[in-house]
């Protein structure tokens, strides 16, 4: 099976499972992921392991989308992972993008994730034509929330659009996330020296604009991780150098939330940073919660 969920068009069976017998069981679960209403509720049976295609260049993928500047993967986990390409190698290190990562802070304490835990709603394993579409899952988050997310694939672009809604027992409020991290951009491992990091940096940088000021901020690489929180909300972030010749770009699409970076502390920029779309996690608003990435 290669059809997953369609929010274009999510209640016809497409004509290669009408004329394919299946059980009861597979066609009532087919239809389960193709209704109107995609949001997960608590109630609904739950598995830890979306399905992923069991053999060939795919396997281990939920959802493939492949471009002439990189490939992005979804697997079983729930987690987008993309690899940059050029002339058909890979570009710089593949890393994780537009991950549906919520998080909530407790007064007085630190900030701690409220993971995915399990799925209610997806489609069958797909690859993503090259003419683009969307594939999207939802399920629950840890401490019972749940959560959707919608995938459009476009061109040289990904969307991710979606939310999670807080229940009455939640004490503290979440903030849903989608979460983008680079690590070791520069391929650098554990030890470099300083000569190595020097070398192995020139050209890459990370670029961004605020949404109140009109002037680009630049960060050439190496930056020391003396500030961990950037400044914010930004208007737009590229990635310039850190998987030549491919640029990465990453916008706010949705007029609910923000986008910031973070550098872990005591960290580099070359070593670990995130950029992260941030909102509201009282309400799920595709329309109105999503981010941007393109690689050029």
């Amino acid at each position: 099976m290669n059809q997953s969920y369609n929010p274009e068009n999510p209640g016809k069976i497409p004509m290669s499972f009408q004329d394919t017998i299946f059980t009861k069981q597979i066609i009532r679960s087919m239809l389960c992921c193709m209704i109107f209403s995609f949001a997960c509720h608590a109630g609904e049976p739950q598995v830890k392991q979306m399905p992923v295609f069991e053999t060939g260049p795919h396997a281990g993928k939920h959802i493939v989308y492949e471009h002439d500047n990189f490939i992005a993967w979804i697997g079983g986990n729930g987690v987008c992972l993309v690899q940059p390409m050029h002339q058909g190698k890979p570009a710089g290190p593949r890393f994780a993008a537009l991950w549906v990562r919520p998080y909530v802070t407790p007064p007085g304490a630190k900030q701690r994730d409220r993971q995915m835990m399990s799925f209610a709603r997806f489609g069958a394993p797909v690859v993503i034509p090259r003419t683009g579409g969307k594939a999207g899952f939802s399920g629950l988050l840890e401490d019972g929330i749940p959560f959707e997310v919608i995938y459009e694939f476009k061109d040289n672009t990904v969307t991710a659009s979606g939310g999670c809604k807080d229940h009455g027992k939640i004490e503290h409020p979440t903030q849903f996330r989608f979460f983008s991290r680079f690590t070791d951009v520069a391929g650098l491992g554990p030890d470099p020296t300083a000569e190595m990091i020097e070398e192995r940096c020139k050209g890459m940088e990370f670029v961004y604009r605020l949404q109140s000021k009109r002037k680009e901020v630049v960060l050439s690489f190496p930056t020391p991780g003396v500030v961990t929180g950037l400044e914010h909300p930004m208007e737009y972030v590229i990635l310039r150098g850190t998987h030549a010749p491919r640029e990465i770009e990453f916008r706010p699409t949705g007029r609910d939330g923000y986008l910031r970076g973070y550098i872990y502390a005591g960290n580099s920029l070359w070593k670990d940073f995130v950029i992260q779309y941030i909102a509201p996690g009282q309400k799920i608003r595709p329309n109105s919660t999503s981010a941007m990435m393109i690689i050029r």
